[in-house]
């Protein structure tokens, strides 16, 4: 039973990816959709954000940088992080239910082994945490691994979002900037948030060798 409501819910997102695309790709029809249908508008970020999160090669930064030209940078940040622990639970609990081999269906077994929480069980918690507060690196693919893990999930996916509160917030902001018509304030954001995330992919392929030594 839970499987098949997993399967459901992936099929509604599948559904789901030519709306979330339109909808990142004008973000002004976007906001004035939300200023007519405020409630449901706020409901439909969380949905978008969630979908992204379950559609791995999907960006995340374009909805980011939608939410925050839509609501704002600070609403705009709680309406992602609750879409992206949905997104999260969803794609750990598949990953938990239909098991490794459905994982390694959408990632390369040796992508999965290389994370190092896998290698190292004994702090696996402080290095998923360490993991979602470095900019850059790959949580779509971390989504779904830890479902892999023997960690509770509700406490680790609450976790997950404390940490991505700073990749997240800098795309807000810079998606609020360019709401606000400050383009100055948006370029600078956006060139930070990329500088940041090129380190930290660096950081985080440091960690992957260090830890397959």
């Amino acid at each position: 039973m839970a499987a098949a409501l997993v399967l459901a819910l992936l099929l509604g997102c599948l559904l789901l990816y030519r709306p979330v695309m339109d909808a990142v790709r004008d973000p002004d029809a976007l906001r004035a959709w939300v200023a007519e249908h405020r409630a449901v508008g706020r409901a439909a970020m969380v949905a978008l954000m969630a979908v992204q999160v379950v559609l791995a090669f999907l960006p995340g930064e374009p909805v980011e940088i939608a939410a925050g030209y839509a609501f704002g940078a600070l609403e705009g940040l709680l309406l992602c992080l609750i879409g992206a622990s949905l997104g999260c639970a969803l794609a750990a609990g598949a990953a938990r239910g239909f098991g490794r081999g459905a994982v390694e269906r959408f990632f390369p077994p040796e992508r999965i082994e290389e994370l190092p929480f896998m290698r190292s069980p004994a702090r696996q918690t402080a290095t998923i945490f360490l993991l979602y507060l470095i900019p850059g690196t790959p949580k779509d693919l971390f989504d779904y691994a830890i479902g892999l893990t023997r960690l509770p999930l509700p406490r680790t996916i609450a976790l997950t979002a404390v940490a991505r509160i700073p990749s997240i917030v800098t795309s807000t902001i810079g998606g609020s900037a360019l709401g606000a018509r400050r383009m100055a304030l948006a370029l600078g954001v956006m060139v930070l948030t990329g500088a940041l995330s090129l380190a930290g992919l660096f950081v985080y392929r440091a960690m992957c060798r260090r830890d397959g030594r």
